[in-house]
């Protein structure tokens, strides 16, 4: 049996809605419609395979000045660099489309990232040369 969530309450003008979340792996949907009468019914069950993209790709991960983030998601992310101990270098918004990421400022070193969608946190390291 699977444990279905609420994603969305729509009202029923609307016939289209679009999963702005990020998917990882096999996920599940069904429609639960409420009659006038409070009748309850739900829809036949439809899956998507969220492995077969990736939605953001950062590049490259050992830089000197410039970082570019391609974000093909509807979301805005929220990316932040950090360095070993755990400070905030960077914080910048990922919108659709190429991200120009301005890193000049940052001293050499190893970095961390975070990119933060909703309550989805994807991380990775990164590494500035002189």
């Amino acid at each position: 049996m699977k444990n279905f969530q609420s994603i969305a309450v729509l009202s029923p003008s609307f016939t289209t809605y679009i999963d702005s979340a990020s998917i990882r792996g096999i996920v599940f949907y069904r429609l639960k419609t409420t009659d006038t009468d409070g009748r309850i019914t739900y829809s036949n069950i439809a899956w998507v395979n969220g492995n077969n993209k990736r939605e953001t790709n950062i590049y490259p991960t050992v830089f000197t000045n410039n970082l570019q983030v391609q974000h093909d998601g509807l979301r805005t992310l929220l990316l932040q660099l950090l360095d070993a101990s755990g400070k905030l270098h960077l914080l910048q918004s990922i919108t659709n489309g190429t991200n120009h990421v301005n890193a000049s400022g940052l001293p050499a070193g190893v970095y961390f990232y975070r990119l933060i969608n909703g309550p989805a946190v994807s991380s990775g390291r990164l590494v500035k040369q002189y």
